[in-house]
């Protein structure tokens, strides 16, 4: 069943009205795919003239990019964020084996709205230990974004149990990892705070030396 977009914004209006402090960020999501909903336009400029001074942001996974009535929803938020967890066909096949999408058509899709969308455009890419932290892959995903359009890159790994039972990557192992994302600005979670920066050069021998003593 597809809730109304009236029971949404009653909701979002009610929360926003009981708000002890004024919040930055709207943050659309959902128990699943946000950009599946049918109404998410209609939803995006119903509630966008009563948050004055507060922003947009959807979370995705990407998958439905490629899709016009998606993307003419996407590009009423001032933030979009997508996961990119895996473009190495090995990695993409277990991170990503709920959905059965083509990751080349998943690419052409980020690729294309980014090239039309005016607001902030940021990529996750959360990492699980033995699983698409390779070498290979951190390699992929760096190419690609560094050929569209991105703010930012938010680049983590897992802080709860996981279907992987993988362990989490060190922040150690993590700064390493991003060395690959050499020239974007890359976001790296600290226990207090987030700190983004330039990343500095790191010969290739050097990078692949790093990740294989992981």
């Amino acid at each position: 069943e597809v809730i109304k977009v009236e029971t949404l914004i009653n909701a979002i209006q009610n929360a926003l009205n009981n708000l002890a402090t004024p919040i930055d960020v709207l943050t659309i999501t959902a128990n699943g795919e946000p950009t599946l909903y049918p109404h998410l336009l209609e939803l995006i400029q119903s509630i966008k003239p009563f948050l004055k001074g507060v922003k947009t942001l959807i979370l995705s996974n990407g998958s439905l990019f490629y899709e016009p009535k998606v993307q003419q929803a996407l590009k009423e938020f001032d933030i979009v964020k997508f996961s990119l967890d895996a473009i190495d066909l090995k990695a993409f096949e277990r991170v990503d084996k709920p959905y059965s999408k083509d990751i080349n058509k998943i690419l052409e899709g980020i690729s294309c709205f980014s090239q039309i969308y005016q607001g902030q455009l940021v990529a996750e890419v959360l990492l699980i230990k033995g699983v698409n932290d390779s070498a290979n892959n951190l390699k992929l995903i760096a190419a690609f974004l560094k050929k569209i359009n991105i703010a930012r890159v938010d680049l983590s790994t897992i802080d709860r149990p996981s279907s992987f039972k993988a362990p989490k990557l060190s922040e150690d192992e993590l700064l390493k990892c991003s060395l690959f994302f050499e020239g974007l600005c890359v976001s790296l979670p600290k226990r207090s705070t987030a700190q983004a920066k330039k990343l500095i050069s790191c010969g290739i021998d050097e990078l692949l030396a790093l990740i294989s003593r992981r």
